[in-house]
């Protein structure tokens, strides 16, 4: 019987999902604000919504932001974290661009910016998908426009970022989060193709991306880059050569980012999905050294998480509430890694 892996291209790995002619017990696999110094916060200790007179809210329960409005939560510059949920203050909110935005980890990510107020590119391969997430935004009262495309090649590079620098005014978030799985496949197994297939979409289109984003981000003083790598960043023992060796060049670009422009006011983080129920499907041959191998190491999988756990994590690190967060690699994995 066929088999394949069950994977979201963005989040990297999941895993090989055996045919039903497999064994029973075989394992499943599933697949911003400026850096200078912010003023500080005037806290108010006062009755809540819903506390009695004279009860005081807790000392970090309430803020008051420049204007004197009271917010229930933290508040500290664009951005306020209320009530657990990250929002974004101004008119307009921020020019964020998500990639891979048409399904998976990416149409969370993006819809969930659009919820708070961000105005989403949402840039896809797939232009219908892409273009199905901007309605699902817009009817839900946000802003998004679609731009379609691979994003390893320079002129729908180009296009994205005009795009988000003619509609929104600049980019403040960029989330490279496209990506493709490869047949995991050991090195020995791995031909030209696959290599410079997975290779160009998942680490050259990320750096294309966030080159051609930079002077626009050094001009305004700010960004956030966010990169979606994979628990295949952190280990051999998750995917096939190509995608790992794929993810781990992510974690350098991040880490390489941080340092060289944390000068300028832009932080870049990465964040290394584990198992994320996404239903995507690859192609592995199971009697292959590469899937046969990796196999038993997916038995500290741990719980599938839903996309909108992953996109939380992203918007988190897009957040203010992250501000002297830079150069991170984390795991949203359930505790794979630290198996």
């Amino acid at each position: 019987m066929g088999s394949g892996v069950r994977t979201d291209p963005a989040a990297g790995v999941t895993g090989w999902a055996p045919g039903r002619a497999a064994s029973p017990r075989a394992p499943r696999w599933f697949g911003d604000g400026p850096r200078e110094a912010l003023p500080p916060v005037r806290r108010t200790r006062h009755a809540g919504p819903g506390r009695p007179p004279g009860v005081a809210g807790r000392r970090t329960g309430y803020g008051q932001d420049r204007a004197g409005r009271t917010h229930r939560g933290f508040h500290r510059g664009g951005t306020s974290l209320a009530d657990g949920a990250l929002m974004t203050d101004g008119p307009d909110g921020r020019s964020v661009i998500v990639t891979g935005g048409g399904s998976g980890i990416g149409r969370a990510t993006a819809l969930a910016f659009a919820a708070q107020g961000d105005r989403v590119v949402v840039a896809d391969l797939d232009g219908a998908a892409a273009d199905a997430v901007v309605i699902e935004a817009v009817r839900a009262g946000g802003t998004a426009t679609a731009v379609p495309g691979d994003l390893s090649e320079q002129a729908v590079v180009e296009r994205v970022t005009a795009t988000a620098v003619g509609r929104f005014g600049g980019v403040d978030v960029l989330v490279n989060n496209a990506g493709i799985m490869d047949s995991m496949s050991a090195l020995g197994d791995v031909d030209d193709a696959e290599w410079e297939r997975v290779i160009r979409v998942n680490l050259t289109a990320p750096f294309l991306l966030t080159r051609a984003v930079l002077p626009h981000m050094l001009a305004a003083g700010h960004g956030v880059v966010v990169n979606t790598a994979s628990e295949a960043a952190l280990r051999g023992s998750a995917a096939g050569a190509a995608y790992t060796a794929s993810k781990h060049g992510v974690v350098g670009l991040t880490r390489s980012l941080a340092v060289t422009y944390r000068g300028n006011g832009i932080r870049a983080n990465a964040v290394c999905p584990g198992g994320t129920a996404t239903g995507i499907a690859v192609a592995a041959d199971p009697t292959a050294h590469g899937p046969s191998a990796l196999a038993p190491h997916f038995v500290n999988l741990g719980r599938v998480a839903r996309p909108e756990e992953q996109a939380a994590v992203i918007l988190f690190l897009a957040s203010q509430a992250a501000s002297h967060i830079n150069g991170a690699i984390l795991p949203v994995d359930d505790g794979w890694s630290a198996v």
